[in-house]
């Protein structure tokens, strides 16, 4: 269902414009990365953040308010997903109800390529920003190959698949 379109010019420079020659999305991107490494790495609240991911049971024992972070956690990945929307709005020029529909995949996709376990308690920023721009640089190659949007999506689930089992077999030779 298309909602709306034709947005002010200042809109839809968040979603097309560029700022010392560095598009405005790549550069909210990395701010919102930067941001989350420091808090993760210089916080109490991240380290709570990672004690938790680690063993959520452990966690609580030692005195976390584990549904506290959680909630947090949860509504920074809300605000963060609905920033992403306004941005994809703005370079789009228009509102529909479903332009991010299927982005899930590549989400996923792209925080496990980048090396987080499935089993908690291992990740970085780094790699997920490592996993974000494989992913799309692959995805941009095979929309210049002019490969079919139905094997890009075959190949991102390949991928995390294989992703997927490398770090089962991690997990396991750590045991």
């Amino acid at each position: 269902m298309f909602i709306a379109s034709d947005f002010p010019d200042l809109y839809r420079y968040f979603g097309t414009g560029d700022f010392l020659g560095i598009p405005v999305p790549v550069l909210l991107s990395i701010l919102i990365f930067l941001a989350c490494g420091l808090v993760l790495r210089q916080t109490r609240f991240g380290r709570y953040v990672i004690a938790i991911g680690t063993n959520e049971d452990v966690a609580r024992r030692a005195g976390i308010n584990v549904r506290r972070v959680k909630l947090i956690l949860y509504s920074a990945s809300g605000a963060v997903a609905a920033l992403s929307g306004v941005i994809l709005a703005a370079k789009l020029n228009a509102a529909t109800t479903n332009a991010g529909y299927g982005s899930e995949l590549d989400v996923i996709a792209a925080v496990i390529i980048g090396g987080t376990s499935l089993f908690g308690g291992r990740g970085t920023i780094i790699g997920t920003a490592l996993g974000v721009i494989f992913l799309a640089l692959l995805r941009n190659g095979l929309n210049l190959m002019g490969v079919s949007p139905f094997l890009q999506i075959f190949t991102v689930g390949l991928l995390l698949f294989i992703s997927a089992m490398a770090d089962v077999i991690y997990s396991r030779m750590q045991k």
